[in-house]
Order: structure tokens, then C-alpha cells, then sequence
């Protein structure tokens, strides 16, 4: 059995992005990155997705965080 983990990336509003390369073994841990992330870089939302062996299920958002410039 492959051995789950959760990668945090990130998405401006024109739809460029970027992704935290760093593993989080835990979905609580990548969540607390993601909004240290999305405090840090304004105008970018962070998704925390479920990842294995290399692969990551962006369509299964476990965590979605965002703080936009007002």
C-alpha cells in the first residue's frame, strides 16, 4: 500500500500558480502551511491536496484557504 500525503499549492486570480514543493505527512500541518502562505502572499489561494507516489488529486481540496487584497 502506497503511503498517503497532503502538498499544498498555490493560485493567483488570473490563474498562474505555483506549488510548495515540501510533503506534510499530516492534512492539519499543510493546513496550517497553507494559511501561513496565503497570509505571506496576497492575492494567492492555497489548496492542501491528497497526494500518492507522486500524484496529487487537486480535485479533492482537503484544505482551501485565500486572502485577497481588499
Amino acid at each position: 500500500m502506497m503511503k498517503k500525503f497532503w502538498m499544498v499549492f498555490g493560485m493567483r486570480k488570473d490563474g498562474s500558480g505555483r506549488e510548495q514543493k515540501k510533503k506534510h505527512f499530516d492534512c492539519g500541518t499543510a493546513g496550517i502551511e497553507a494559511r501561513r502562505l496565503a497570509n505571506e502572499n496576497p492575492g494567492m489561494e492555497f489548496l492542501v491536496c491528497e497526494a500518492c507516489a507522486g500524484y496529487t488529486f487537486p480535485e479533492r481540496p482537503e484544505v482551501h484557504v485565500n486572502v485577497y487584497d481588499e
